[in-house]
């Protein structure tokens, strides 16, 4: 009785009415979202570092860490969740500095002043040639999957 009474003060009473779905559209999302993640050619030698298996479908490569590679399904689950990955669809082979590259790159992107400039790289010079310029050149002396 009280609650009616304070309902009443409230305003218009409503009735909901509720039905529980043993499988809701967001969780079939989620199962198609992972499913489709794992689609595709395997990854000759690359292995998940968090199941263990061979990374077929997308590739996902870590910026920050070194060698650490996640297949779609781990990535799905956000098994590694606090650094910026790199996604690559297919298999291909890069070179053995380019990751390292890659990572010296990003962490130039985050922890740099942009009034600095990098000695060799002239006034005219965009920030995004130098960075490219940077992932082509060879280096012998990096040493990287």
């Amino acid at each position: 009785m009280l609650a009616m009474k304070e309902m009443k003060k409230i305003g218009s009473v409503y009735k909901l009415h509720v039905l529980l779905l043993e499988n809701p559209w967001w969780k079939q999302v989620e199962v198609d979202k992972t499913s489709q993640n794992c689609l595709g050619e395997e990854h000759p030698g690359i292995i998940c570092f968090c199941c263990h298996q061979q990374v077929k479908g997308f590739r996902y490569k870590c910026v920050i860490c070194p060698n650490y590679d996640m297949c779609g399904s781990c990535e799905s689950k956000a098994m590694h969740p606090a650094h910026d990955m790199v996604r690559i669809p297919s298999p291909r082979s890069y070179p053995p500095h380019f990751f390292l590259r890659l990572h010296r790159l990003y962490e130039r992107c985050t922890h740099s002043s942009p009034t600095v400039a990098k000695p060799g790289y002239g006034p005219m010079t965009s920030p995004d040639e130098q960075m490219a310029k940077d992932l082509l050149e060879d280096d012998s002396s990096d040493t990287s999957d």
